[in-house]
């Protein structure tokens, strides 16, 4: 059971190019309505260190031992760089969701690391993953969980939709030199 006024992490990507090698990622740390913190660093595209680097940006970070949950805005981020949320779990002996508006398709995730990558572990990461994970809706959102219950997770929606809206906001404002869109 994660407790009321738990440190959250969520973490987004900025907007980036096809031709672009990283993309950088921006992560608010906050609790009870209040951001707290921010961390940044950057990733490769379509590539698979997120994890990792979501993992060593929270053993760096001040707020490392008060962070329970990492909410990333979706299972990829930066193009196709699949996030382990069992890694994540294990290393950081924390929670983890990927929230996104619209219906996860597993199917079409697979096809495109298929075709697009050609990466055999990517895909049997996302197979291990698609396995291991639990997907329901709340409040008008997907959510695919791992390490947290149900009903922590569905309480803790409405505020992570607002910090990765917020974490969107900032990291296409550091990358463009202003925002634009929404999660």
């Amino acid at each position: 059971m994660l407790k009321k006024g738990a440190r959250i992490l969520v973490i987004e990507d900025s907007p980036f190019k096809r031709n672009d090698k990283s993309v950088f990622i921006l992560g608010i740390i906050a609790r009870n309505d209040i951001v707290e913190g921010a961390i940044s660093f950057y990733v490769g595209k379509d590539g698979d260190d997120a994890a990792e680097m979501i993992i060593r940006s929270v053993r760096k970070s001040r707020f490392s031992d008060q962070i329970k949950l990492v909410v990333t805005n979706g299972i990829a981020i930066a193009g196709l760089n699949i996030v382990d949320m069992t890694e994540i779990k294990r290393r950081l002996r924390i929670g983890a969701i990927a929230i996104t508006r619209k219906k996860p398709r597993p199917m079409l995730l697979r096809r495109a690391i298929r075709v697009m990558t050609k990466d055999r572990e990517k895909l049997a990461l996302f197979n291990r993953l698609s396995k291991e994970i639990s997907i329901y809706k709340s409040k008008g959102y997907y959510l695919q969980t791992l390490g947290i219950e149900k009903g922590d997770a569905g309480r803790l929606v409405s505020d992570a939709v607002k910090y990765l809206r917020l974490a969107h906001l900032i990291a296409g404002a550091v990358v463009r030199g202003e925002s634009k869109g929404r999660i």
